[in-house]
């Protein structure tokens, strides 16, 4: 009788675990979800349970039963591909969302490894920056190309660049261009595109100032231009020539300020050309630097 009692009392504490277990899935399909509600005592079950022998459970073990329930129920394949399906979708919401910032970065770092004035639209200026005076004069006394007899140009604006476009980029320049009507905006663009062909008609004067590593000039070259003519000629290749023709001078990269006033005389007894050139300038002006790097 003793022995009965204590095994009674060792079912009690102790139930068969692994019979109930495999009871489980029978249980979960009893107390599937629409079946399973949250009540008082905790998680109950609406309908009969359905397993076999589970009626014969002792009390203790009912309650074990009860929680394996819900443990299933929280453990359901079917909850769990609900909950992929949510964390899948949010997982494509997050690349969603980061794509296109991903697309603004790689455009930013593509647009920075270009340089800036590739991309940047010049500033432009009112007509009255570039208004300035300035007279050239040519005569020729002999010439089988040339018209002969004197011409002369009265320009009204001047547009000059810092550039290497000259002998291969080995030397910087000054470009002063002038011309015989005011430069307005559309035309400064063109010119900054080496287009001068609309503000040359009717004639135009070029004066080019190469410059050594200290921004001095060493050569100075005059081109003339006039419908039929076109001469150009060094004007002053010396120190002595550059020291007479130029007065004033000074270009900080931003500005220029030049007086200049001479005259070019060919040979008198030259075989081909013969004929005098002369120029007067005095200019304080912008300048916009064209360097290629």
């Amino acid at each position: 009788v003793a022995a009965e009692a204590a095994a009674a009392t060792i079912g009690r504490l102790f139930p068969q675990p692994q019979r109930n277990r495999l009871d489980l899935p029978q249980i979960e399909r009893a107390c599937a979800p629409p079946s399973v509600g949250f009540g008082p005592g905790g998680v109950t079950c609406r309908r009969a349970l359905a397993a076999p022998g589970l009626s014969t459970l002792p009390s203790n073990s009912s309650r074990w039963v009860r929680a394996a329930s819900l443990r299933g129920h929280l453990d359901s394949p079917s909850l769990h591909r609900s909950e992929d399906r949510n964390m899948l979708t949010k997982g494509q919401e997050r690349r969603g969302l980061s794509m296109p910032v991903r697309i603004g970065m790689i455009v930013i770092l593509f647009l920075s490894a270009f340089p800036t004035d590739v991309w940047a639209e010049p500033t432009l200026y009112p007509s009255d920056d570039f208004q300035t005076k300035a007279s050239f004069d040519l005569v020729v006394q002999k010439s089988k190309v040339l018209k002969l007899g004197k011409s002369r140009l009265e320009t009204k604006s001047a547009f000059v660049t810092y550039t290497n476009e000259f002998f291969a980029g080995k030397t910087n320049a000054l470009k002063v261009q002038f011309f015989t009507r005011p430069l307005v905006e559309e035309a400064q663009a063109r010119l900054l595109r080496n287009d001068n062909n609309e503000m040359s008609r009717g004639g135009y004067a070029a004066l080019v100032l190469f410059l050594d590593q200290r921004d001095q000039i060493w050569q100075a070259n005059l081109t003339y231009v006039i419908p039929g003519t076109t001469v150009v000629r060094t004007v002053a290749s010396s120190r002595e020539e550059l020291a007479k023709e130029i007065s004033a001078y000074h270009f900080d990269r931003r500005r220029l300020r030049l007086k200049s006033r001479g005259t070019y005389n060919t040979a008198p007894d030259s075989q081909d050309d013969v004929f005098t050139l002369s120029w007067d300038t005095n200019l304080d002006i912008r300048v916009f630097d064209q360097i290629k790097k």
